[in-house]
C-alpha cells in the first residue's frame, strides 16, 4: 500500500502551452490578417547567455502575436554582443522592444503559483554558476493530480542549447530543488529570479 501511495505522490504530467505542437519540429500556431490560422516553425537559435533574452523574447513573441518573426527580427535577436536584457528592461522597454505586447513581473520561485490567467507565454529569468540567463517557459510540470496551476517545475526552451527535437523543451527547471537540467544530460544548480508573463497590449 505505502508503494502504491508512493507511486502515485511521484507522478507528474506535463501541460504544455496551447499554442504550440511538436510531432517533430516544434512549431506554433499563426494568424493571419482575417483570422486564417497555420502551423509555423519556431525559431530556436542557439546563442550565449548574454543572448538568450533576446531570442526568449522573439519566441514570446512570435507567440503573444501569433506570427512568425521576419529574418531580420531573427539576425537582429542574435547579433553578437547585444547586451544582456534584465528584469527592468523588459518593464520599462518593452513597449520599444516589442510593440503591442506587454509585460507582467513576477519575483522568486518560493511557493510559485502561476496566474489563473497565465496561458504563457512567460519568460524565465535564470541565475545559476555561469551568471543570469533567459529561457522561454513552454509549459510546467505539476503533480498528476494537482488541479491548479502550482508547477514543481517549468519546462524551458533555453536558447543556451540546441533545438529539440518531438518535443517543445530541451531543459526543465526543478523548482522545489533549485535544479536545472538539460535534455541532454547536463544537470546545474539554477534558481528562478522570476518570471516575465507577456500579453498582447
Amino acid at each position: 500500500m505505502a508503494r502504491a501511495a508512493e507511486t502515485e505522490a511521484a507522478q507528474r504530467v506535463h501541460v504544455f502551452l496551447g499554442a504550440l505542437r511538436f510531432d517533430t519540429r516544434l512549431q506554433f500556431q499563426t494568424r493571419d490578417a482575417i483570422g486564417r490560422r497555420a502551423w509555423r516553425e519556431l525559431p530556436t537559435p542557439e546563442t550565449s547567455p548574454d543572448g538568450s533574452g533576446w531570442v526568449a523574447l522573439l519566441q514570446a513573441a512570435a507567440l503573444v502575436r501569433g506570427k512568425s518573426p521576419t529574418l531580420r527580427a531573427i539576425a537582429r535577436a542574435t547579433l553578437a554582443g547585444l547586451p544582456m536584457l534584465t528584469p527592468g528592461d523588459f518593464m520599462v522597454r518593452i513597449p520599444a522592444l516589442e510593440k503591442g505586447v506587454q509585460a507582467r513581473w513576477h519575483p522568486g520561485s518560493q511557493g510559485l503559483k502561476l496566474p489563473p490567467d497565465f496561458y504563457g507565454p512567460a519568460l524565465a529569468c535564470l541565475s545559476g554558476a555561469r551568471g543570469i540567463s533567459w529561457a522561454l517557459v513552454v509549459g510546467w510540470e505539476q503533480a498528476a493530480q494537482g488541479t491548479t496551476k502550482n508547477p514543481e517545475g517549468l519546462l524551458l526552451l533555453d536558447p543556451r542549447l540546441a533545438a529539440p527535437w518531438g518535443t517543445a523543451y530541451n531543459a526543465r527547471l526543478l523548482l522545489g530543488q533549485g535544479r536545472w537540467r538539460g535534455l541532454d544530460g547536463e544537470v546545474q544548480r539554477c534558481e528562478l529570479l522570476g518570471l516575465v508573463d507577456l500579453s498582447a497590449r
